[in-house]
Formats: structure tokens, sequence, C-alpha cells
């Protein structure tokens, strides 16, 4: 669906984003992580055509953004930096005035989508009296309007309480699961990412540092957490099962490791085992390995 083909970005001479080469699978949610300044923005910009590489080249569905920008966007919504609407006009007067610009859309077509994002009742209120939440809410209203193939999202969380967050999260998953939207978006919250995305991307000072499924990439970097009453009496045993330390009471489990096996080797060799528990390592982690290593 998204084809992004060794993009390059300098600002004033400054190397801003790296080349930089990702795919984005029809029907995934992708994220896209770092922290301020990483690039995610700029990739962003790149991919929406608000932003001109220095090099490279943005495909989606098959349509270079780049040369044929009308064409690769005719199908993406997005919510790019801060949305900005008219506080003096309703909530209503301001999707229909945004679509004129556009192309407009079906009377129905908003009604449906203003019900989908939870502001039928309050969609003729002025903008003024919206909160932060409803007005991102407007915002992604006006994203999918009309009916987009591909959602491009910049820090859509940004400034939502926590029941903003959840609200926004289950609106994303539906909006993926019973339309097939196509989602890829930035974000800060890790905990949001680890509960929407299969893969991603982290960047790092404009360069790539991962990309791919971080579960699987996690699932390789498997530990547990030991406790002995005599932890010198397990040394061989974690010798022989090839345990490198990793922490306190924490060490690194070999991939292979069948860990039933090492419990009771452990358990036998008279070290009194207290706990044995595979740590799973969260999205959080896993983006501080790779951001610090």
């Amino acid at each position: 669906m998204i084809e992004i083909r060794g993009i390059t970005k300098r600002f004033r001479g400054k190397l801003a984003l790296e080349p930089l080469s990702l795919e984005i699978k029809q029907g995934e949610i992708f994220g896209l992580l770092g922290h301020n300044g990483a690039g995610k923005s700029t990739t962003l910009g790149i991919l929406l055509g608000h932003v001109h590489p220095n090099a490279g080249e943005v495909f989606i569905s098959g349509h270079s953004v780049q040369r044929e920008r009308p064409l690769a966007l005719r199908h993406v919504g997005a919510i790019f930096e801060s949305p900005c609407f008219y506080d003096y006009l309703s909530g209503l007067q301001n999707l229909r005035y945004f679509l004129s610009l556009s192309g407009g859309s079906s009377e129905a077509q908003i009604a449906h989508v203003v019900e989908r994002v939870g502001l039928t009742g309050r969609i003729n209120d002025r903008v003024a009296a919206y909160s932060h939440g409803m007005r991102q809410r407007l915002a992604l209203a006006q994203a999918l309007l009309p009916m987009p193939e591909v959602l491009v999202l910049d820090e859509p969380n940004d400034g939502l309480d926590p029941e903003g967050i959840q609200e926004m999260r289950q609106l994303l998953l539906n909006l993926n699961k019973e339309h097939g939207l196509t989602l890829i978006f930035s974000s800060h919250i890790l905990a949001e990412v680890e509960q929407l995305c299969a893969r991603i991307a982290i960047l790092n000072q404009g360069r790539q540092v991962f990309y791919g499924s971080w579960q699987e990439a996690a699932g390789s970097q498997r530990r547990v957490r030991l406790r002995f009453q005599a932890p010198n009496r397990a040394e061989a045993t974690l010798t022989e099962f090839q345990l490198r330390k990793a922490g306190a009471d924490t060490y690194y489990l070999p991939t292979e490791t069948n860990l039933a096996a090492l419990i009771t080797a452990l358990a036998n060799c008279g070290a009194g085992l207290e706990e044995a528990a595979e740590i799973r390592l969260s999205l959080e982690d896993f983006y501080l390995g790779r951001i610090q290593s």
C-alpha cells in the first residue's frame, strides 16, 4: 500500500533524515516511533507531499507522491501536526467548509462519519466550546471524509486524557478491523503502540534503527528472573544452559532453551530455587534498548 524508497531530507544543510526505506502493507496498523526531532513528522510530511525530500520517493497504491501527488493522495486521509478549525463555526460547518475545498461529500457520508467518531450530539455546537478530545475527534472526522483507504496520523493521542486515549485506540482498531483501513501513525505513547501495532519503525536522530515486527525481535531477546537461596550452587547449571547475567536476578535466556528443563535442572542442583519466571519484553524495553544501543 505504501512504499518509501530511500528518502532523505536536509534543512539548511543539516541532515534531518538519512536514507529511509519502508513498506507498509495494506490493512495493517504501522507505528513510527522516536524522540522529538528524530524525523517522524518529517517522514509523514514527505509521505503527504507537504515536505519535499532531497532524494528518494514515496509511492501510495503504486503512485508517486512526488510526481503524481493528486493520484497518490486521492484515497488518503490525514491528521498532520496540530489540526486547526474556525472556532466561531460549528463542527458541522467546519466539515462542510473544508470538504468544499476538496470536492465535497454527501450529507449522508458526513452524518455516518460524525456518528462513527462519536460527535453526533455535539456536531452543531461551535468549535470554541469543544474540548481537546472533541477537536481530535473532529479532525479524525475530517480525515475520514471522503472514505479513505489510508489514514496518516501524527500524534493522534497528543493531549488526550486516559479516557480519550482509550476511546481513540478503540476507534482506530474498529476502523482497521471493520473497514480494512491502513493506518500509519507516530506516537510517544508506547503502551498504545504496543496494543495497536505488530510492525514498527524506530528513528533516532534521523536514522532508522529498527524496522519490522518488534514482537518477533523481542522474542529473540528472552530473559528470565531467577532467585536462589544459595546462588553459588547454581553457577554450573547456569553455565551449562548458557545463561548470561542481564541484571540483578535476571539472565539472558537463549532462544532455543527449554525453560521447563532449565527450571528442573535448577531445582535439582541444590541452590534452593525460590523463583523462576520468564520476563516478557515490553515495547518500552525494546524501544529503549534500540535507542540506547
